[in-house]
C-alpha cells in the first residue's frame, strides 16, 4: 500500500490496516468501471454517503466501501459473476469496521442509502438505471457534491471527514 504496509488479502488484519491508504485509493478509484461522462471517485462517494445518512452512521457511510482500496470497485455484474469477489471484500471491510470500534454487519439502512444515492450518482454521470435492479427506497437525494474533484482533493476531504467523525464515535 502507499504507506508502505504490506496487506495480505486473504488474510486482512485490522492492524494493516490504514486511513490514508484508504483515503488515497478510494480517491483515484473511479466509480461504475469509470463509464460515466466524467471522473467520480469512490472516496467522493463515500463522502457523501456519510452527509446524506442519519448522523448516527455517519462512520459507516464514509467507510461502507472501503474495501475498494484493496481490491478496487468491481461492477456488481462482475461481483455476481464471481463470488469470491464479494466474499474477499466482506472480509476486508470487516477487518476495517473492528479496526475503529465499528459493528458487523453494517447496519441495514446502509445499504437502503447506497442504492439511493447510485441511482442518484448514475443519473448524473449519464447513465439511464430505470432497468437497473436498484430502489431508491424512498430516499430522496438532493446534493450537488456529485462532481469530478482531483484526487488529491478528495483524499484530503476525505481523512477531514474521517478526523471530524472520529472524534464522535468511542
Amino acid at each position: 500500500m502507499s504507506s508502505g504496509i504490506f496487506f495480505i488479502l486473504d488474510d486482512p488484519r485490522p492492524s494493516h490496516i490504514d486511513i490514508h491508504d484508504i483515503a488515497h485509493c478510494l480517491a483515484k478509484i473511479d466509480r461504475f468501471g469509470g463509464a460515466g461522462s466524467f471522473n467520480y471517485s469512490v472516496g467522493l462517494h463515500s463522502i457523501i454517503m456519510s452527509r446524506i445518512v442519519p448522523e448516527e452512521y455517519a462512520l459507516y457511510g464514509l467507510l461502507h466501501d472501503s474495501a475498494e482500496a484493496y481490491v478496487g470497485d468491481n461492477i456488481t455484474p462482475m461481483k455476481s459473476l464471481i463470488p469470491e469477489l464479494r466474499a474477499i471484500e466482506t472480509r476486508i471491510l470487516r477487518a476495517i469496521l473492528e479496526k475503529w470500534g465499528l459493528e458487523w454487519p453494517m447496519p441495514p439502512i446502509m445499504s437502503k442509502y447506497d442504492n439511493a444515492l447510485c441511482l442518484y450518482e448514475a443519473k448524473i454521470l449519464g447513465f439511464k438505471p430505470e432497468k437497473w435492479l436498484l430502489s431508491d427506497n424512498g430516499i430522496e437525494i438532493n446534493t450537488n457534491m456529485v462532481q469530478e474533484l482531483g484526487w488529491r482533493t478528495v483524499e484530503h476531504e476525505f481523512l477531514v471527514r474521517f478526523r471530524d467523525l472520529i472524534e464522535i464515535y468511542p
